[in-house]
């Protein structure tokens, strides 16, 4: 079953740290993402399908890619946003892209830290009139008062670490009265290691 979350369409390109690039799986690249993945299960990858991607990469560690694997770990925010939606963490617009293309949806705010990453990314979203991208750091940025958000997702991390808590619990506390439903990157997977790694 393949996710309802498109690929991204945006040119390559640097600015400053970051990267956007495209790169291609092929069969035997994908075969021996299976082989890892089964050797070391409790690395908690998925595998990965062939086919084209884009990445985003800082100094060239990877941020975020639009694998098939990776639009999963959104699916169910995208399928979920409606209203007035938050977004903490552009990445390569995957998310945001996905979610200003729904008639259900009236309003996107994004908060992205980095003005670098708004510059490879922002300008190639869809439905500009629907979108207020602010270069902010979600964790001390400061929403107007009696803001309010319908959905809220917080995808801020750039892998999965029991660290990424500390962030989450401060998320949490910072928006439950400014966001009717909130949502985490990382927060599942990392349930699914303690649960598998709890004595």
């Amino acid at each position: 079953m393949t996710s309802s979350i498109s690929s991204v369409s945006i040119p390559e390109g640097s600015s400053g740290i970051f990267r956007v690039e495209h790169f291609v799986v092929t069969e035997e690249d994908a075969k021996l993402s299976r082989l890892r993945a089964a050797i070391n299960p409790h690395r908690d990858e998925c595998p990965v399908d062939p086919g084209s991607y884009t990445a985003l990469r800082r100094s060239g560690k990877l941020i975020m890619s639009d694998t098939i694997s990776e639009r999963w770990d959104h699916e169910d925010f995208v399928r979920r946003a409606e209203g007035d939606v938050l977004i903490a963490g552009l990445g390569i617009g995957m998310v945001a892209a996905a979610v200003l293309r729904k008639d259900s949806v009236r309003h996107v705010t994004i908060v992205e830290k980095e003005v670098d990453v708004i510059k490879l990314v922002a300008g190639h979203l869809p439905r500009q009139d629907k979108l207020e991208m602010l270069c902010a750091d979600v964790l001390t940025w400061k929403p107007q008062r009696n803001r309010r958000w319908d959905h809220a997702w917080f995808d801020i991390w750039d892998g999965v670490c029991e660290d990424n808590l500390q962030d989450i619990t401060r998320l949490k506390r910072r928006f439950c009265k400014r966001a009717a439903a909130m949502g985490f990157w990382s927060l599942r997977q990392i349930r699914r290691l303690q649960a598998r790694y709890r004595p």
